[in-house]
């Protein structure tokens, strides 16, 4: 039996613990790299109140994988999304592409397994944001 859950809490704890700002700092880099759009759409952004968000985010998208229900915070974030900033369902993709390149910059045990993990974790919440037209149903 292939128990994802434990890779990904593991790596998890490793990039969250004492060097979540290292990590969320390498995100933010990796990720305005990925696309003019992002570069755009973050160019009037406190970037440090975007740094506090995405720990927050991280945890709803856990949350959404372990209830299948997504929080009040993660429906606004959704439509505060799709609406008032206009992100096209692509930016999410490049977004978990410059989370796991964080991921693989900061846990120092990283494996291909792991980043699988949190592919695996983060997918449910990643297509309910793609979709986010039905967060308002």
């Amino acid at each position: 039996m292939i128990d994802f859950n434990v890779d990904f809490n593991y790596s998890y704890a490793a990039v969250m613990k004492e060097k979540s700002k290292r990590f969320i700092d390498l995100f933010y880099t990796i990720f305005l790299d990925k696309s003019p759009k992002i570069k755009e759409a973050f160019k009037e952004t406190h970037i440090e109140n975007q740094k506090k968000m995405l720990a927050e985010s991280i945890v709803h998208l856990v949350n959404f994988y372990s209830t299948k229900t997504a929080s009040e915070f993660m429906q606004s974030l959704a439509v505060m999304h799709r609406d008032q900033l206009k992100i096209s369902p692509d930016i999410y993709d490049l977004w978990l592409e410059a989370l796991l390149e964080a991921v693989e910059g900061t846990d120092e045990e990283c494996t291909e397994f792991k980043l699988l993990a949190w592919r695996i974790t983060l997918a449910p919440g990643m297509e309910f944001m793609k979709h986010s037209e039905l967060a308002s149903s």
